[in-house]
């Protein structure tokens, strides 16, 4: 398994087991509202970020770049490594800016950011995939 693969993995993961300890304090707080001094609730759309963009996405985008066909005579064979490497960062840089959540401003940045590394890892994917729908 290829390096980037396994780091966005990990990425994933670590969204993962934080969206869903966001989940169990928003519980814990729904059950006894004066438990925690924070309100939680402002951070329900930081779980779903963290659940959707942050492992779901980055998950699927690291078993893509393992798993997709590689590119015949390039010297990597994985394609565009710069812009899958981007994809990593703009979408962790994306939903550390949407966990500020006081800022509108960084919101707006956040999603901008993650949709800029779907692009990017977009951009990367093509020619994968367009290289095996040739071979047929």
């Amino acid at each position: 398994m290829p390096s980037l693969s396994v780091w966005m993995i990990r990425l994933s993961f670590l969204h993962f087991l934080g969206g869903y300890m966001i989940a169990s304090l928003l519980l814990s707080q729904k059950g006894d509202p004066e438990l925690l001094p924070v309100d939680m609730w402002q951070y329900l759309f930081l779980h779903v970020d963290m659940l959707l963009v942050g492992w779901m996405v980055q998950l699927s985008m690291g078993v893509a770049y393992w798993i997709l066909p590689r590119l015949p005579g390039t010297v990597t064979q994985r394609g565009r490594l710069r812009f899958a490497l981007a994809a990593v960062i703009l979408i962790n840089g994306g939903v550390a800016c949407f966990a500020v959540v006081d800022s509108a401003i960084l919101v707006s940045i956040g999603m901008l950011m993650q949709f800029a590394g779907a692009l990017a890892f977009v951009h990367h994917a093509v020619p994968r995939v367009r290289a095996a729908l040739t071979q047929r």
